[in-house]
């Protein structure tokens, strides 16, 4: 329960990080990750962030982010490894 919150948290964290700030190799050119997760096993099976995505993707694209400069990790591909990897990627 308490690893939930925390991984929670830590997703809350990159979604709204990557709203506000610009992480780009230009400082005219703005990328974004946003990692969606509702596949949990217990507790939080209700929970479905496919439609939190569309809405986060369409603000950033509202924002003056391009459709292919937005990264989209969901579920399974949100693994550390894809998480560290785009973050690399994009710093």
């Amino acid at each position: 329960m308490k690893l939930q919150k925390t991984i929670i948290v830590a997703l809350l964290f990159l979604i709204i990080s990557s709203i506000f700030f610009n992480f780009s190799y230009d400082r005219n050119k703005k990328l974004a990750l946003i990692i969606g997760i509702s596949e949990y096993k217990k507790q939080w099976s209700s929970l479905n962030t496919a439609t939190d995505v569309k809405l986060i993707k369409a603000s950033l694209i509202k924002k003056g982010f391009k459709e292919q400069d937005i990264i989209i990790l969901m579920n399974s591909e949100a693994t550390k490894a894809n998480i560290k990897k785009y973050l690399k990627s994009i710093s």
